[in-house]
């Protein structure tokens, strides 16, 4: 990944077993490298249009204010710009 910064707002440290709560950043030109999770996770989009990548040919871009969730076991990457 690049361009890309986490902030752990509720998580194991915080006494959180089976949730997860962060705040994200993507840069402009950044990317979340393709991943892979056990687990659904979900996203708000606070400003910009980041780029959600779950296969090769379905790009699809998110606009300010939306919200998505992904499944337990998708493939994903997300990027910002082009």
């Amino acid at each position: 990944s690049q361009g890309y910064a986490r902030c752990a707002v509720v998580d194991h440290t915080t006494g959180s077993v089976q949730m997860g709560v962060g705040i994200c950043e993507l840069r402009a030109g950044g990317r979340i490298d393709r991943h892979v999770h056990s687990f659904e996770e979900s996203f708000y989009v606070l400003e910009g249009e980041p780029t959600l990548v779950m296969t090769i040919d379905a790009p699809w871009r998110a606009i300010t204010s939306t919200s998505a969730i992904t499944c337990a076991g998708s493939r994903r990457m997300m990027r910002l710009g082009q």
